[in-house]
């Protein structure tokens, strides 16, 4: 079985909380995220095909022996088949995997979740769900009903599923970076779950638009700012920065 695979890089130390990762790339999105600073792995038709156990063996090589594996974008569920042979395979090699995802394919996570095929999924909260022109503008294309149900049921099913939920929402200048539009998105992950993680916008690898391309980097101490207001709906609230990691603002 094939995977189509934009990148992978053999150490991050931010991609999952609290331990070092091998991030996996998969290539093709069905957003066009303005900001989105992982453009490179957008268009399906780039990238390279490689076989699952081709990959898993890069990653068993690796001299860095990172115990976790992160499958992120572009958007995973895209190459839905693919992506559970994967899981399963790094399962059966003994490392934790954590998905991150859009939400738009809600029934492929929730189907691998019941069947224990993941230990994390990171669920994009792009904008506040109930307002579809900011959803549409955060997402850089028109919003369909799928685009935000999909995200609501990832929330309503995880407590069935074999997996911890990280809701979360990368802050981005002059979309989500208010108190308001985060008490907005707040109040609605709180409905479901007691967790939730604002991560900082940055430039610095590039943006889809230019625009984005100019704009300053979310520093930490907004984050804690909003991370502040957004504990009005959410018990454990946790912000993340390319300088400090994963930090508890709870």
């Amino acid at each position: 079985m094939k995977v189509k695979i934009g990148e992978i890089d053999l150490f991050s130390s931010i991609a999952y909380p609290d331990k070092p990762s091998t991030v996996i790339y998969f290539q093709g999105c069905n957003f066009e995220c303005p900001w989105c600073w992982n453009s490179n792995y957008l268009d399906s038709f780039l990238g390279e095909e490689k076989e699952i156990s081709e990959v898993v063996q890069e990653i068993k090589e690796d001299p860095t022996e990172t115990e976790v594996v992160v499958i992120d974008g572009g958007e995973p569920t895209q190459q839905p088949e693919a992506l559970e042979i994967l899981c399963e395979t790094l399962k059966k090699e003994g490392y934790e995997v954590q998905i991150n995802t859009n939400g738009t394919n809600p029934r492929i996570i929730e189907e691998m979740g019941i069947k224990g095929k993941m230990d994390r999924v990171a669920l994009d909260v792009k904008a506040p769900l109930e307002f579809q022109r900011k959803y549409s503008k955060a997402i850089g294309k028109k919003v369909g009903k799928r685009h935000t149900e999909g995200v609501k049921k990832i929330l309503r099913v995880s407590n069935l599923c074999k997996y911890e939920l990280e809701p979360r929402t990368t802050v981005i200048p002059g979309l989500t970076d208010s108190e308001h539009w985060i008490n907005k998105i707040a109040k609605t992950v709180g409905t479901y779950t007691n967790k939730y993680v604002l991560q900082g916008f940055t430039p610095e690898k590039g943006t889809l638009e230019q625009e984005y391309q100019e704009e300053d980097k979310i520093t930490r101490e907004k984050l804690i700012k909003l991370a502040l207001e957004a504990r009005k709906y959410v018990k454990h609230v946790k912000i993340r920065t390319l300088e400090a990691g994963t930090e508890d603002i709870s």
